[in-house]
């Protein structure tokens, strides 16, 4: 064999080797999910928001204001009841988000600016409690405790109380996002809250209910909307 023969061997040994370690090798998905059930057959409104207290209750909620839910959520096959809380068997009412930081507390945010509440989310059949507490459609809520909720509306207000259970009265809005639609909030604690909108800004707060200079805002992701946010 010739140098250059066994130079360009050489050569063609190492590009395999190269492109073999640039290959990307499958990795085992850590989580392991169920195939997809279908909770809401009396669609086909879609399912906007879900909040899972504990490992033996969920609920979620649909745009014809419906809540889903079930204490065995990870049933085969899965347990799950629908009840209108927020239509009047009409479904004019969307719901958009749900929170319960308890299996005792639940609230929930609808497209009329309502925010509807319960103390027996455990209970499919129970009567939510309506607050009319703007005129701007809602689009989520976060609530760190049964003692504080903050919902965010499609036009850049964040809204927060002390108070879940005290009506639309106990409900106060700042102006954070000028004229964008905030579309999720995500609240952990009652020290930290993160919410995001339709033109990729996220606004964060450690005081949430301390007014418009309390939170602050950064542009992550100009040229699309943000859906949703999670914080652990």
């Amino acid at each position: 064999m010739n140098a250059r023969v066994a130079l360009t061997l050489a050569i063609a040994v190492t590009l395999a080797i190269a492109m073999a370690a640039l290959v990307p090798v499958a990795q085992a998905d850590p989580i392991t999910w169920d195939a997809p059930v279908q909770i809401d057959p009396g669609g086909p409104a879609p399912l906007s928001a879900i909040s899972c207290p504990s490992a033996g209750l969920c609920l979620a909620v649909d745009s014809d204001g419906d809540l889903v839910s079930s204490s065995n959520p990870t049933a085969a096959p899965p347990a799950w009841t629908t009840t209108d809380i927020d239509g009047s068997g009409l479904g004019f009412n969307g719901l958009t988000g749900v929170s319960c930081p308890t299996s005792s507390f639940c609230a929930a945010v609808d497209l009329m600016g309502d925010v509807l509440t319960t103390t027996t989310p455990a209970t499919p059949t129970a009567r939510w409690s309506v607050a009319a507490v703007t005129q701007n459609p809602l689009s989520g809520i976060s609530c760190p405790s049964a003692s504080e909720c903050v919902a965010v509306d499609q036009s850049g207000n964040v809204w927060t109380t002390t108070s879940p259970l005290g009506g639309a009265s106990a409900w106060a809005s700042a102006a954070i996002d000028g004229t964008n639609a905030l579309t999720a909030v995500a609240c952990p604690t009652a020290g930290l809250c993160v919410a995001v909108d339709s033109s990729g800004t996220l606004l964060s707060s450690i005081n949430p209910s301390g007014g418009a200079t309390a939170w602050a805002g950064a542009a992550l992701d100009p040229t699309a909307a943000f859906d949703a946010v999670s914080c652990a």
